[in-house]
């Protein structure tokens, strides 16, 4: 799968789950892209869930809390971790 496509998705599902409004141009896919976007942990874990459930991958919060360091982080994830 593309990677632009990926991440354009990701981007969709954060503003999907976060629970204020914001704009896919408010969201970097540098480093702390995630953290910087103020998403309380029930917008996380509804974020994993949706990635899990789109791209069929396991996403363990207590082991892999790196994962959402970043969307390129997510994005490097998932295509490393597609089933």
């Amino acid at each position: 799968m593309e990677k632009e496509k990926i991440i354009e998705r990701i981007k969709e599902l954060i503003i999907s789950v976060a629970d204020f409004d914001l704009c896919k141009d408010e969201i970097s896919c540098e480093t702390d892209g995630i953290a910087k976007l103020g998403l309380n942990s029930l917008a996380t874990i509804r974020l994993c869930a949706a990635l899990e459930r789109e791209y069929n991958v396991e996403i363990d919060l207590e082991d892999n809390a790196e994962i959402l360091a970043s969307v390129n982080s997510l994005v490097d994830y998932i295509i490393e971790n597609q089933s």
